[in-house]
């Protein structure tokens, strides 16, 4: 037991901020500028080890960052790559956040030296506690600053300094690295019916800025230190106030204002104008505000297009974020008359349609950004809001529906999650409560009227009644009998004169026709039944509800990489329900499903994702693709194998790379070798593994190199349906629990049941989508 004396107690040592910690850390979501949202506390190690390569790497004679070499910029970058494991696609973005952050450390530590050392007679040399400045270097830096052109340019700087009248208190991690705590400070207020902090200010921003600067008292009261912030404060209250007087005042007198309306259109004839001849424009449209810019949290929208001046039809539909200085798109500023927008379904006839201020070179038309953020006019933007119903002075507003539970908030269409979340559209009555689909797809009552020529025959998905003699009446047995697949061909069933033909489902996709006939969709599985039942509901519902794919959301870790998005359109469904090709995006779904099985059952079985290692990222970003497959390799070294699905010449393959036996399976359902030529993947991979040997990962001894079996015999295809194959092989590996090259060639190899592919459809693909 270690006793101490009074006066002999040690004091604490003092924190330092020129070591770099020697452990790796892992980022593994990055914000829209580039820097780290997670893991929790990354902002922080981020930034303090930015700062110490910034004061380390970079020569303190240079007067500007953009001066800097570029040979100490590689050097400062590599060092950040010793200390942080990151996704390989986000590297650019984080490389400029970096830089930027290294260049303020930069700039900060040259004020530094100036002010404690430089102007400091006490204080001559810094070299003892900054050692990595020469002396050659200190001497002319000191008398580069030492002219009075230098102090000229400083006492301004410092001038400048103190008109920052309200400096906050978040330490280096700033607003961003608050947020999560003050969010969990919220919901702890909640659960324990506290007052929340500063929560007399509605408006987020504003209330960030009073929580930056505030301080506790021992009794847990709140206060600023800063007169200049308690001013500051009681103004922003103020304010608020008089904004609430003016709404009420301004809901006062629209009675008033409704009855002037009314007698106005009461007026004259002559005084009436049509609002579709009229070509008058608003005087100054750049000073009215626009509906996007008054909502509070992402709202459903509707993206129009003006085709002629005053005719515009709407072209998209997805989610309206409220325009902020501070909001950026794709690490863009957001422009002043545009809004930030998530396109969610795009009108087919607008698919093509060119977007003015594209995000980058792949995203030009409105259908490439179908699941990802644009930049859209705010004054081509309809916010979809339901208007509330009027209640009469004294009078009770309508009860809502017992079985009919509250619309859930829009923030919750985008909640991360680590299952595949298929999201769907939410029908909601008049009163804005979630209503019964069944109900609701009903049509309004009409009034009879003969039906045009030209008019569609009405098609129902209802299975034929079964009619006998009287009660009782037993169905014939040949139409319980199982039927052939005939893909779309109709059958005629005759009773005595009586002659039904069943729906024949169109060769080409057409959105709201089935997608198959009804004896291909009775002879399917159940889930397979339910998703054709989802597809119909959703393409032929009303607007709003009415849809054109499926959005899905799954979080960084079944592929090592951010919270990413799947849309899966209905014309793929259409291929995948005819066994004519599968979409990646659905090969990506069959990728989680798979991902997820192995995660319930404890396999040691990792995947990639299908929609980065393809050839388009093998010619535009090689290195990222690089740089993607050795972190999955590092992160991933105690997997038995990972499993790739890749696509090259419009042929899908198999790839399985196993670390412990250093190989690298090519499963391939056609092989020909004049006709693939499998090299730049090759190439790709074995540049990966090189970084994950020199690193030390687990491969099998005396093996540096990866061994390539791209003729590895597997069973071949018959037609183009390699997507299936490459579905069965995976499905094979891991659900066989392979341990030895022995099992995997033997289990590979086996033979196959011809229609493998109706019952992989069957069971596993509508599993995934539904």
């Amino acid at each position: 037991m270690s006793t101490t004396t009074s006066g002999s107690s040690r004091a604490r040592t003092p924190r330092t901020g020129n070591k770099i910690p020697k452990e790796r850390f892992r980022i593994t979501a990055v914000d829209a500028v580039g820097l780290p949202t997670s893991p929790r506390k990354i902002l922080s190690r981020f930034r303090s080890i930015c700062g110490v390569i910034g004061r380390q790497k970079f020569s303190i004679l240079q007067d500007d960052f953009k001066l800097v070499p570029v040979a100490e910029k590689d050097i400062a970058w590599l060092t950040f790559k010793e200390s942080f494991d990151y996704p390989a696609e986000h590297e650019d973005r984080l490389r400029r956040a970096a830089f930027k952050v290294m260049g303020t450390a930069w700039k900060n530590f040259k004020t530094k030296l100036v002010g404690e050392f430089v102007y400091n007679p006490a204080n001559p040399d810094p070299r003892e506690k900054f050692p990595w400045i020469t002396e050659q270097v200190w001497e002319e830096f000191h008398a580069k600053k030492s002219t009075p052109e230098s102090k000229a340019r400083s006492e301004a700087y410092r001038l400048l300094q103190t008109k920052n009248q309200h400096p906050h208190r978040l330490g280096t991690a700033g607003y961003a690295g608050k947020e999560e705590e003050w969010q969990r400070e919220d919901e702890e207020a909640e659960e324990s019916c506290t007052p929340l902090v500063f929560g007399d200010i509605p408006h987020p921003r504003a209330r960030n800025w009073a929580r930056a600067r505030y301080q506790k008292h021992d009794d847990g009261t709140i206060f600023m230190p800063n007169a200049e912030d308690q001013r500051v404060y009681e103004a922003i209250l103020e304010s608020m106030r008089a904004k609430i007087r003016q709404e009420i005042r301004e809901e006062q007198q629209i009675p008033q204002a409704a009855t002037a309306a009314a007698h106005k259109e009461l007026g004259s004839p002559i005084e009436k104008r049509s609002s579709c001849t009229s070509t008058e424009l608003a005087e100054n449209p750049t000073s009215v505000d626009s509906t996007v810019d008054h909502i509070t949290k992402p709202t459903s929208c509707t993206l129009i297009v003006r085709v002629m001046l005053t005719f515009t039809v709407p072209a998209a539909e997805g989610l309206a974020y409220k325009p902020t200085p501070e909001t950026r798109v794709h690490g863009a500023q957001l422009r002043a008359d545009c809004a930030k927008v998530q396109v969610d379904s795009v009108k087919p006839k607008y698919e093509l349609f060119p977007l003015k201020y594209p995000p980058n070179d792949e995203v030009l038309s409105l259908g490439n950004a179908r699941g990802t953020f644009i930049q859209w006019p705010k004054d081509l933007i309809e916010i979809r809001v339901t208007a509330r119903p009027t209640i009469a002075p004294g009078g009770r507003p309508p009860k809502r529906p017992a079985s009919a539970p509250s619309a859930p908030p829009a923030q919750d269409r985008h909640a991360q999650s680590y299952d595949v979340q298929m999201q769907y559209d939410t029908d909601f009555g008049e009163d804005r409560t979630e209503a019964d689909s069944k109900t609701i797809h009903e049509p309004p009552p009409m009034k009879k009227s003969r039906k045009a020529h030209s008019s569609p025959q009405r098609i129902t998905l209802d299975k034929p009644e079964a009619k006998g003699r009287g009660r009782g009446g037993k169905v014939q047995a040949s139409l319980l009998a199982p039927r052939k697949l005939d893909l779309g061909k109709g059958q005629e069933e005759t009773k005595g004169k009586e002659v039904k033909k069943k729906y024949v489902a169109p060769q080409e996709f057409q959105l709201g026709m089935p997608l198959v006939g009804d004896d291909v969709l009775a002879a399917m599985g159940t889930a397979c039944k339910d998703l054709h039942l989802y597809y119909m509901e959703k393409s032929n519902a009303r607007k709003p509800s009415k849809a054109t794919d499926i959005l899905g959301q799954h979080d960084g870790k079944p592929f090592l990489g951010p919270t990413n998005y799947v849309v899966v359109d209905f014309k793929d469904l259409f291929d995948l329900y005819r066994l004519r090709a599968v979409d990646t995006s659905l090969l990506k779904c069959y990728s989680l499903l798979s991902c997820q099985w192995c995660q319930k059952h404890a396999l040691e079985v990792a995947f990639l994702d299908p929609q980065v290692v393809t050839v388009t990222n093998l010619q535009n970003d090689r290195q990222g693709m690089v740089n993607y497959i050795y972190d999955t390799l590092w992160s991933r070294r105690d997997k038995e194998y990972i499993m790739c699905a890749y696509n090259q010449y419009a042929h899908w393959i198999l790839l399985v790379i196993t670390p412990k036996w250093s190989t690298c399976h090519y499963l391939n359902s056609r092989i020909d070798k004049n006709a693939y030529d499998w090299t730049p993947i090759q190439l790709a991979i074995d540049e990966a593994w090189a970084q994950y040997v020199q690193r030390g990962g687990l491969r099998k001894t005396g093996h540096d190199t990866l061994i390539h079996k791209k003729d590895f015999p597997v069973k071949q295809q018959i037609g183009d349906q390699c997507e299936f194959h490459v579905c069965h092989n995976m499905r094979l590996l891991y659900r066989e629990k392979v341990k030895t090259l022995a099992e995997f060639e033997g289990t590979i190899t086996k033979s196959l049941t011809t229609s493998f592919e109706e019952a992989m459809m069957n069971t596993y693909y509508a599993t995934v989508m539904m």
